[in-house]
């Protein structure tokens, strides 16, 4: 599993050629679906339209990298939020505050896990304030069924909220592993 934010500022390189194509700007996520649906990426000028790839143009997402299948080209992102109006791009989802659906406040979308074969998303990584995760770190929980994307919050059945997994700072940071 890796996590989402991990994936931004990793080249994209075409599988066959080698050829470095862009660079990984931002993502498109659909958390009603539970998937990754895209990378937005930079082709040169910063001032050009965004771009986008679709989960399906990827060949593989690794560590240090992104490969494209050959051929497949970045299209516009307006396109792509289009044919999937549930999809979003992360600065849009990250920081919004998370509620369960009897009202408990559980904190702020701060990251996600997926799987980099299939784009499924497994986790949300929920902070619940700067002291709490400078002290515990930020909480993982399952990604819920179906949860409520709403203009300001994200609402997760009850169901979901438990059990909560503290992940511990210090093996991230020993380790430098995004997996979970």
């Amino acid at each position: 599993m890796f996590r989402v934010r991990h994936l931004i500022g990793l080249p994209v390189v075409n599988v066959v050629t080698g050829e470095r194509i862009a660079s990984v700007r931002s993502l498109v996520i659909d958390l009603v679906a539970g998937q990754l649906q895209g990378l937005v990426v930079q082709r040169g000028s910063l001032f050009r339209e965004p771009q986008v790839l679709d989960f399906g143009q990827l060949h593989a997402v690794g560590q240090d990298a992104v490969l494209v299948k050959d051929g497949e080209k970045p299209y516009a992102l307006p396109k792509l939020l289009a044919q999937r109006p549930e999809a979003q791009t992360e600065d849009k989802l990250f920081g919004r505050p998370v509620l369960t659906s009897d009202g408990k406040a559980v904190g702020a979308l701060e990251d996600l896990f997926f799987d980099p074969h299939t784009g499924t998303i497994s986790h949300y990584l929920l902070a619940d304030g700067l002291l709490q995760s400078l002290l515990e770190g930020p909480a993982a929980i399952p990604a819920p069924r179906q949860p409520i994307l709403g203009e300001e919050h994200l609402i997760i059945p009850v169901a979901s909220e438990e059990p909560v997994e503290q992940l511990m700072m210090e093996h991230r940071e020993s380790t430098g592993s995004s997996e979970v």
